[in-house]
């Protein structure tokens, strides 16, 4: 290639840099059938190409040791807030004798009706923790374990809302009875469920509008999990131009299905909605 062909494929590569992932100031892109690194400095960037292996290798990495920091971050989050919380409900306790004498007392009206409403919240946020230690439970269970579904997803639900921008874009519905257990291996499916919700989140952070995740279960023969979302990382054009969201978000796609897959699960892609059979 000519000193003009390289100073064009360098524009272009920038050019769309800039529109595809001005958003990071460092990740990796695909373009024109090659992967390079990137970063930004002083407003310009730079690049390096990489092969495709040495990227595959890089991102496995990059995966798990995402995952790893998350749970650290859950983990020390509960353990701190459990400390504060722990003196809050045994003071609760002392006070509900008193606050029951003063119920009937005109001067103190409806302070029961408040007391309750106190006590509900801070039970409900002792569900939410207790919630997010189940789902972070799975991850040391290297082996198989009957998994209660209602409960996995639920604390799923709680754990990844505590990215607020995940909180405010996706609107949760899950919808599983209560009676629906699977067995599994806890850690691959724990680790599968985290690396599809990457996969889904990447394709809307940084986006405007809000969007509906659906996750429902049946139990017949076999167990049968629903997951609904309008984007679906498998409709990924793989032979296109790929910005460091669209590339993350094919890239934890494909561990999702690798680790179920390997451990004999079956999933089925539809246009907005997966199913995954066990």
């Amino acid at each position: 290639m000519n000193r003009k062909g390289e100073f064009n494929m360098d524009d272009r590569l920038k050019d769309f840099l800039l529109n595809s992932s001005s958003n990071f100031a460092f990740g990796y892109v695909k373009f024109e059938g090659d992967f390079y690194s990137f970063s930004m400095d002083n407003g310009d960037y730079s690049y390096k190409k990489f092969d495709f292996e040495e990227f595959k290798s890089f991102f496995n990495i990059f995966a798990e040791e995402k995952l790893r920091l998350f749970l650290k971050t859950l983990e020390g989050l509960i353990h701190n807030s459990n400390g504060k919380i722990s003196p809050v409900v045994s003071r609760l306790g002392l006070l509900e004798p008193k606050i029951e004498s003063l119920k009937d007392n005109p001067e103190y009206r409806g302070v029961d009706r408040v007391f309750q409403k106190i006590v509900k919240s801070v039970k409900d946020l002792m569900g939410m923790y207790d919630s997010i230690g189940d789902f972070l439970m799975y991850y040391g269970m290297d082996e198989e374990v009957s998994l209660n579904l209602k409960r996995f997803f639920d604390g799923f639900h709680q754990a990844v809302i505590t990215d607020r921008e995940i909180k405010h874009k996706v609107v949760f519905d899950i919808d599983i009875d209560e009676f629906i257990n699977m067995k599994v291996n806890g850690k691959d499916f724990m680790r599968a469920f985290y690396f599809l919700s990457e996969a889904l989140f990447s394709l809307i952070r940084n986006k405007e509008e809000t969007f509906d995740l659906k996750i429902t279960a049946s139990k017949e023969e076999k167990v049968l999990i629903s997951i609904n979302f309008p984007k679906m990382p498998f409709a990924i054009d793989n032979d296109g131009n790929l910005g460091w969201d669209m590339l993350q978000s094919y890239m934890y796609y494909n561990l999702f299905k690798n680790i179920l897959e390997n451990r004999n699960f079956l999933i089925k892609e539809f246009e907005q909605n997966i199913e995954i059979e066990h």
